[in-house]
């Protein structure tokens, strides 16, 4: 960077964008970790949802 004018301010920017680039990373990983918990607290739900009866009459459909 030293040829090129201000070698510093070079080198900030090229540093701000490796770190933008791997705060982008990080935050699609945290966003799939929470998906995950998510969707697996759900599946535990589903065992307690009552199951439907399917011998008895139907309902009234007006």
């Amino acid at each position: 960077f030293q040829g090129a004018g201000n070698a510093s301010l070079m080198a900030l920017k090229q540093l701000s964008m490796i770190v933008h680039r791997q705060a982008v990373v990080m935050s699609f990983g945290d966003a799939f970790f929470i998906l995950t918990c998510f969707y697996l607290v759900l599946s535990v739900f589903v065992f307690f949802v009552k199951k439907p009866n399917m011998m008895g009459p139907p309902p009234d459909a007006h």
